[in-house]
């Protein structure tokens, strides 16, 4: 709840922006980020297949009967009410992702993006292996932040959607690693 409540509006506009993205019929996923929460309460009932670690998102979709939702089980983390670990990570093996739908604690332009814990950051660098696309959902509070477990390299992410355009150089280093930016309006 209090992270949901941190950059509320510049998430909403991330959300919104995110949706233009998401075409019938694929398969995605939505991490247990607050920012993915928010594309889910504002997606369409409409045919996709949707996997997420986070009961929240799971439980929203559950009202949206086109669309199917698919909970990756494992180690229940109680502070964001998601799932981890082995199980969860096995889960994701098994299935085609078209698009991933994730956020970081921080983002350095250089190194990629990071999470908090050891096993957010090692579910995330899974998703990231089993995606065909990884759209990263960050305001820009993240930018020039390092947590402390980076899940992905820069040039695993195709597309950074954020609320502000980031100053140079953290933009021309992505850009020069081929992350597309898009900024929500």
């Amino acid at each position: 709840t209090e992270r949901a409540e941190q950059h509320a509006p510049e998430k909403m506009r991330i959300a919104t922006t995110a949706l233009a993205h998401i075409e019938t019929g694929q398969t995605i996923l939505f991490d247990a980020s607050t920012t993915a929460l928010q594309v889910a309460r504002l997606l369409p009932d409409q045919p996709l297949t949707v996997l997420t670690n986070a009961i929240q998102t799971a439980l929203v979709l559950a009202e949206k009967p086109a669309i199917q939702v698919h909970l990756l089980g494992g180690h229940l983390v109680t502070s964001s009410l998601s799932c981890t670990g082995w199980a969860a990570e096995q889960m994701l093996t098994m299935s085609r992702i078209d698009a991933a739908y994730i956020s970081c604690r921080g983002w350095d332009a250089e190194r990629g993006p990071s999470e908090a814990t050891e096993e957010q950051a090692r579910f995330k660098r899974r998703i990231v292996e089993c995606a065909d696309s990884v759209c990263l959902l960050a305001d820009g509070s993240k930018a020039g932040i390092s947590s402390n477990h980076y899940f992905a390299k820069t040039a695993d992410v195709d597309l950074w959607i954020t609320d502000t355009r980031p100053a140079d150089p953290f933009e021309s280093t992505l850009t020069s690693h081929g992350v597309r930016l898009e900024i929500a309006s």
